[in-house]
């Protein structure tokens, strides 16, 4: 916490900024004489101002309200004696946050200080929260613009200044696919790129991708892959290969530049259904994935036809493929025609009528195999999905 004391008596301020100081040793504690000084040396980073509220030229009174004016969040004691209560009153209508009776004792100095350092903690975690939900929300924005969903008009607020975008995406030679080296590699890109933009690097199933608002003067595209393939190479020993999409001047524009930075990698393009309801099913009416399907679809499915008898959720399985599970989600619709809940609502039901069929297990056995630890909740679930309970489903198709 930054402290500034301002006391025209130079002893009295001397030894309260020596005692502020052995109070906790981050504190970063400065001084001045005066109101005036105290103004010039004030910026935001400063967090408490402890100023006397006689002094000559710009009193005390007059000083909070300056600060109060130019920096709202700085917290404010003032110093007082008995015969100015009176004033100090008009000081605590000045939004001062403690008055302070002189001779401060230094209990109850060290108190209202810890008490202020308390407040200004809250504030900055709020603020860091604040930014981190900043930060996720411009993330997805800019994801989803990769897969051309439509922007909101009203965050477009969120994007930082550009006069262009770039896309650049990059796979890393011989990397084990769901390794933490893409991890590392993500790092220093980001480092990287912030010399020249503001850089949003997304971990994708195959591949990075790295999305930069630009200004003006900016390198080229292939100057700046360039520098991202050194700083690897030299920092992780790592060599990455780069697909490069170009630089445009609209945000709707960028949904093209990935495509184009993912096939120079040999990436193929998601494809979207365009009949019927999209889906496409086996003989036993399980998703077939589809050689054009997008890999992490493929995935996916994959996933779902393995795991169906345990727990598993849309965020809890867009964690595993590093993906936001709202794109996750839009993405599964888009290349199947249905949504994820009703695709594994599928494959269990297959895998318990194949189940009912083909064996003798109980009716809650059959639930539990497939996912369903409530033998009620199952049943519940297969009548409303087959129109008969599992009981009827075994004795009209049990094989004998």
């Amino acid at each position: 916490m930054r402290i500034l004391i301002v006391d025209d008596e130079s002893g009295v301020r001397q030894m309260m900024a020596d005692t502020v100081r052995r109070f906790d040793d981050s504190y970063e504690v400065e001084e001045a004489e005066e109101g005036e000084e105290a103004l010039r040396m004030l910026d935001e980073s400063f967090d408490l101002v402890i100023t006397d509220i006689r002094m000559p030229g710009m009193d005390g009174v007059e000083l909070a309200s300056r600060i109060r004016e130019r920096y709202p969040d700085i917290i404010i004691f003032m110093l007082t004696g008995y015969a100015e209560f009176e004033y100090a009153r008009a000081a605590i209508r000045s939004n001062v946050s403690e008055y302070l009776l002189k001779p401060v004792s230094v209990q109850a100095l060290r108190e209202a200080i810890a008490k202020a350092a308390d407040t200004v903690r809250g504030r900055k975690e709020a603020e860091r929260i604040s930014r981190l939900r900043e930060m996720a929300l411009l993330e997805k924005r800019v994801q989803d613009l990769l897969y051309e969903l439509p922007l909101p008009y009203y965050d477009e607020w969120m994007f930082p200044e550009y006069d262009a975008v770039g896309v650049l995406s990059f796979v890393i030679e011989d990397a084990e696919e769901g390794g933490t080296i893409r991890f590392a590699v993500k790092n220093v890109l980001g480092d990287v790129l912030s010399g020249f933009g503001v850089p949003l690097v997304f971990v994708e199933g195959s591949h990075l991708t790295c999305v930069l608002f630009l200004k003006d003067g900016h390198a080229s595209p292939e100057d700046i892959a360039s520098r991202c393939a050194d700083a690897v190479r030299a920092t992780l020993r790592r060599t990455i290969r780069a697909g490069i999409g170009g630089v445009a001047k609209q945000l709707s524009e960028v949904s093209g530049l990935y495509w184009r930075s993912l096939k120079q990698l040999g990436i193929d393009r998601p494809a979207v259904p365009i009949a019927g309801d999209g889906t496409e099913q086996g003989t036993d009416g399980m998703l077939e994935p589809r050689g054009e399907m997008h890999h992490l679809i493929r995935q996916t499915i994959h996933i779902l036809e393995t795991e169906y008898d345990q727990d598993i959720t849309l965020s809890g399985l867009a964690e595993r493929l590093y993906l936001n599970p709202n794109y996750l989600s839009t993405l599964f619709k888009n290349e199947t025609g249905t949504t994820f809940t009703q695709a594994l609502l599928r494959i269990r039901m297959e895998k318990a009528k194949e189940l009912l069929r083909t064996t003798k297990l109980k009716i809650y056995e059959v639930g539990s195999r497939v996912g369903y630890a409530d033998s009620a909740h199952f049943s519940r679930v297969f009548k409303n999905h087959e129109n008969m309970s599992p009981y009827e489903y075994r004795e009209k198709y049990a094989q004998a």
